[in-house]
């Protein structure tokens, strides 16, 4: 199954990643606080991180939530919220160890990523560093990704397909 990575040592800071999830998700209108991937920086030191839901085995947000608003979504392995059941607690925000849940006053649900229904779209716009052959966003198999963690290269990534 595949998962979407980051590669926070390439990420250019541009946030394309931010601009097309809330494209995306807002209907064609660029509202970078309704996205469901959010850049963390440190400009001064030039780091920043997207930073987007780690699809974790056992989510604490789904744990956390006492309305049962939040289930994982065996198919993709992310987490689907119920609008319906919502409270908008924001337990899932505060369960997250990777803080990759987030409020959207707008809808009063939480937003995480959903991966775009397996064509996450961020991966797709995601910039490839000039001196290096991936772009900071991956969505492969963890076999894939252990090869561009130990050494990338162009033949290790399917990152645009």
């Amino acid at each position: 199954m595949k998962k979407l990575y980051v590669d926070k040592r390439v990420c250019l800071g541009c946030r394309f990643c931010e601009i097309i999830c809330s494209l995306v998700h807002s209907g064609n209108k660029v509202n970078p606080s309704r996205s469901r991937i959010r850049l963390q920086e440190d400009p001064a030191n030039s780091i920043f991180e997207p930073v987007v839901c780690r699809e974790c085995r056992r989510p604490k947000c789904v744990e956390a939530c006492e309305h049962n608003a939040i289930r994982k979504r065996s198919k993709l392995g992310v987490p689907v919220i119920d609008k319906e059941a919502c409270v908008y607690c924001l337990e899932c925000l505060k369960a997250c160890p990777f803080d990759a849940v987030f409020p959207d006053g707008q809808e009063e649900t939480p937003l995480i990523c959903d991966l775009c229904d397996g064509d996450p779209q961020c991966v797709k716009y995601c910039p490839v560093h000039p001196t290096k052959t991936h772009a900071a966003l991956i969505y492969t198999t963890p076999e894939k990704w252990k090869k561009v963690k130990s050494g990338p290269t162009e033949s290790a990534l399917d990152n645009k397909k």
